[in-house]
């Protein structure tokens, strides 16, 4: 029976998601809204978003700014962030080193890949993801936030867990 639990108890160690420790120095085990657990940044530096409004302007009232975020396109090929200039005031004109890495049509991956990310959030609804999850996964860890179950300040405490802003959040 000992022999039984002990084997047992291996299998189930080896079936287990990673725990942080075994994510390296500076790095932290977080389980995303996939139910997956990807090491990430214990403080990310370098963070791309895939959602424009439900995700950078969140982050950039966190004082997050992320060096890359999709955005929307006007007719004129203009380049906005959708909300940013509403809710607080932004947009890729007005905050200095922030690339627009795509739109809800299409993530440009060459543009998040040379943006060097350390962190790639992603925004999902259902089974609809704003980019394909494996390319991105190729280019840095990459996390999903799923807005059809996280809404209003929800987002920000999720967002706030992941950057390591849970200070700044309560100042919010």
């Amino acid at each position: 029976m000992i022999r039984l639990l002990m084997s047992f108890a291996c299998l189930t160690a080896f079936a287990l998601p990673a725990a942080a420790e075994d994510c390296g120095n500076g790095m932290r085990s977080f389980t995303d809204d996939r139910n997956v657990a990807v090491c990430i940044p214990e403080n990310p530096q370098r963070i791309v978003s895939t959602a424009d409004e439900s995700i950078f302007v969140p982050l950039y009232e966190l004082g997050v700014t992320p060096v890359g975020t999709t955005g929307s396109t006007l007719q004129d090929g203009t380049n906005f962030i959708r909300g940013g200039m509403n809710n607080v005031g932004i947009d890729f004109d007005t905050v200095d080193d922030l690339a627009f890495v795509g739109n809800w049509e299409g993530v440009d991956y060459e543009a998040v890949a040379a943006l060097n990310p350390d962190l790639i959030i992603v925004a999902h609804w259902g089974g609809w993801f704003n980019g394909e999850v494996e390319k991105l996964e190729q280019i840095a860890p990459t996390i999903s936030i799923n807005f059809e179950e996280r809404t209003g300040f929800a987002t920000h405490d999720y967002l706030a867990d992941v950057t390591n802003t849970q200070a700044e959040l309560a100042e919010v």
